[in-house]
């Protein structure tokens, strides 16, 4: 299920990675080389292209849903994933239940790009607003979107 929030994080991707040329079936060739020697039970892959000349791959592994993109080169820049808001940094957990009183976390995202690193993007919604913040992997919170 791709969700709000991963289109966000894909929207990310695009900003970070727009300069590539267009995909190429060499590059899905070594793209699906990478995933498989990565994730050799990878299992229900598809293949996708976006906008941003990125090839993505969704699949489950090991009881998880990823998405796992690659770059025109078929080489891997980043891997996602949906977890628990417990699986937060528990710096980021505190600050969300002070700061955003009323809210309720809709999503959860750990996204790990080669060039950023780790970090989370979280959904939150009260009964008239939806937040989407950015966590960096020491727990920092900032506003997204």
């Amino acid at each position: 299920m791709q969700s709000k929030l991963f289109i966000a994080t894909a929207a990310s991707l695009a900003i970070a990675f727009g300069a590539f040329a267009k995909s190429t079936s060499s590059t899905n060739t070594v793209a699906t080389k990478q995933l498989k020697a990565e994730f050799k039970d990878a299992a229900n892959v598809t293949w996708t292209s976006t906008a941003s000349n990125l090839t993505e791959a969704s699949f489950e592994w090991n009881g998880q849903r990823l998405h796992a993109f690659y770059n025109t080169e078929g080489n891997q820049v980043a891997v996602s994933r949906e977890i628990n808001e417990d699986k937060l940094p528990l710096k980021a957990q505190q600050t969300i239940k002070n700061k955003y009183e009323g809210f309720k976390i809709t999503e959860a995202i750990e996204y790990n790009g080669t060039e950023e690193g780790l970090s989370y993007y979280v959904s939150l919604e009260n009964d008239n607003k939806k937040i989407i913040l950015n966590i960096s992997a020491e727990g920092t919170v900032s506003v997204y979107k």
